[in-house]
């Protein structure tokens, strides 16, 4: 049982180490978050310098505002360069701190019978061959998959009763798959198909 429980402790290890880089690349992408926060020139600061350019060309009837409407505008134009410039590093800097992380599917391929493309019986994952597997995709090298036959034109539609003057005793509705329990005469449930799976 010790030998069975190996690889996943180890994995359970494995788990743990690359717990603590995910954590130090989490700080790292927070710093360089908050040095882009601190970076970037604050939004209010931005609407002041909107609300200076409208006014200034509001009134601006005969030219006289020009050289004013020119250095407000340059000065949004330095802001809108200094927020580019904060971003462009903080992609940069989250970047590498994702690029280093481990993806934690690469640590679960060492587990026995769990990922991808494994070999046997009782595998949990994708595209596995093998028999009593759990997942996607999975082969199985004894059976294809089944393929219904279509239902005949005879058993697709329940055929109604002759109706009789005698009268009946109400019987449990149910319904058959495909058929539903509207009505409010007992009618016999259609037999279902017969066609043999392989």
């Amino acid at each position: 049982m010790l030998a069975a429980a190996a690889p996943y402790a180890g994995w359970l290890r494995t788990a743990a180490s690359q717990s603590v880089g995910a954590c130090a690349q989490a700080q790292a992408v927070a710093g360089a978050f908050e040095s882009a926060l601190a970076a970037t020139v604050h939004p209010a600061a931005v609407a002041a310098n909107r609300s200076d350019f409208l006014t200034l060309v509001l009134s601006n009837l005969f030219g006289q505002n020009a050289p004013a409407i020119a250095a407000t505008e340059s000065i949004y134009e330095e802001m809108w360069a200094q927020d580019v410039t904060a971003m462009v590093d903080y992609h940069a800097g989250a970047a590498a701190a994702v690029a280093q992380l481990i993806s934690p599917a690469q640590a679960l391929q060492s587990l026995p019978n769990f990922g991808y493309g494994n070999t046997g019986q009782g595998n949990i994952g994708f595209f596995n061959d093998g028999t009593l597997n759990v997942g996607i995709a999975n082969l199985s090298p004894t059976s294809p998959p089944p393929t219904p036959s279509p239902p005949s034109a005879a058993s697709a539609w329940p055929t109604p009763a002759p109706k009789t003057s005698a009268p009946t005793t109400a019987a449990p509705k149910t319904s058959a798959p495909g058929t539903t329990a509207c009505s409010t005469s007992a009618s016999p449930t259609p037999a279902p198909p017969t066609a043999a799976y392989p």
